[in-house]
């Protein structure tokens, strides 16, 4: 799955482990594959197939999951994104009749006709059109008709129960071709102990960041080359501190480590302690997704007492509080950012260490990832009994 969908899944595997639960997971990214991580369809010929007939439904060969022994014993089926070529949506339909099914929607693929994300919220026959089709996962032709026809033939022949990150997302499946089905809103976590107030000066000290400069910070998976974290709006509010010599702009997640007099590009950063040193290190996150969910990032930022400057997408307003921990922008408004992050880089250090611990602590109140366990542990249960 790799990204935010991935680690929910893992933080979830992780503290269903810790509670002496037995966890098997099926993935279609072979990089995962260890004694716990099975493939489902690597297949490159079916993946290049569904790509050319603009079908990322029907192709691939998912249904021998449920030949494996550990299907078989297994008391719940959890499924987290079920695109990305290597899925039979119809497997879904039929491991749902045989066993119980939780189905997590990490952004909207299920409800509209391919797209992960769409800009366009106009409902038809109960799924969201897709603004473009270029939108991962992409087809190459007009193929929509088909793809929610069938989609709607196996929802309507199947059984389980979805789950949200999200009251943005529920309210969006309680509009479409989902509508009737049983969901639950259960918020996803991070670690707060990782995650957490660190002093700024030691964080900037231990990573070689100045400490006589305000530090503006991106992070995004795969930097900005990833096009659906809006890097080009980060890139144009940072443009505007250019003359200022004492802001530093730091983007972290891409593929190389660049450093110049106010710009920082770092490679991805695999270590979460060290993630939680930049969080801890910057005076403001800018957070530029086109779409989102219930982004992690903003989720580390805030439980380390980050200020976040954002879009209003998704479920964001439901972690930020306007002008409290964070100031939410009009969709794709330069200015609107740019003068959010004016208003956080202008605050003493005093009043911002307030709004940090204010932030850390909704953090740790509603969105910890025991709470997030917890929660899909009753969920299993009283779908078991």
């Amino acid at each position: 799955m790799g990204g935010g969908a991935e680690a929910v899944m893992r933080m979830i595997t992780d503290g269903l482990k810790k509670r002496g639960h037995e966890i098997s997971i099926f993935t279609g990214d072979a990089v995962y594959v260890n004694e716990n991580v099975s493939p489902i369809d690597l297949s490159v010929f079916r993946r290049k197939l569904s790509i050319k007939i603009s079908n990322d439904i029907d192709i691939s060969q998912s249904d021998k999951i449920m030949l494996t022994p550990e299907f078989k014993r297994a008391d719940v089926i959890h499924c987290h994104n079920l695109h990305g070529w290597y899925f039979n949506l119809n497997t879904l339909r039929k491991m749902s009749l045989i066993k119980p099914v939780i189905w997590t929607l990490h952004d909207m693929w299920a409800i509209t006709p391919h797209c992960a994300h769409t800009s366009n919220y106009k409902s038809s026959n109960g799924f969201f059109e897709c603004s473009d089709r270029s939108i991962y996962p992409g087809t190459y032709w007009p193929n929509a008709k088909y793809l929610c026809y069938r989609k709607e033939y196996i929802y309507k022949r199947s059984k389980f129960t979805l789950v949200v990150p999200s009251q943005w997302l529920k309210n969006l499946v309680n509009q479409s071709v989902l509508a009737d089905k049983p969901i639950e809103l259960i918020s996803n976590g991070i670690d707060t102990s990782i995650f957490k107030v660190t002093d700024k000066v030691s964080a900037r000290q231990l990573l070689g960041i100045p400490l006589d400069k305000k530090v503006i910070l991106f992070v995004a998976n795969g930097g900005k080359n990833n096009m659906f974290k809006g890097w080009q709006y980060a890139n144009s509010v940072l443009s505007k501190f250019a003359d200022n010599k004492n802001i530093l702009g730091i983007c972290v997640g891409g593929e190389e480590n660049i450093i110049t007099e106010n710009m920082y590009y770092v490679s991805k950063v695999n270590s979460q302690h060290k993630l939680a040193l930049y969080y801890s290190s910057c005076d403001v996150l800018l957070f530029t997704s086109i779409s989102e969910n219930m982004p992690l990032v903003v989720l580390e930022a805030s439980s380390c007492g980050v200020p976040v400057v954002s879009f209003d997408v998704g479920g964001v307003r439901e972690i930020i509080d306007y002008t409290g921990n964070g100031y939410l922008a009009r969709h794709k408004s330069v200015e609107d950012l740019y003068q959010g992050v004016k208003h956080f880089l202008s605050m003493s250090e005093d009043t911002r260490k307030v709004v940090g611990k204010n932030s850390a602590n909704k953090v740790s109140q509603i969105f910890g990832v025991d709470t997030m366990v917890e929660k899909y542990i009753s969920l299993y249960v009283n779908l078991i009994s």
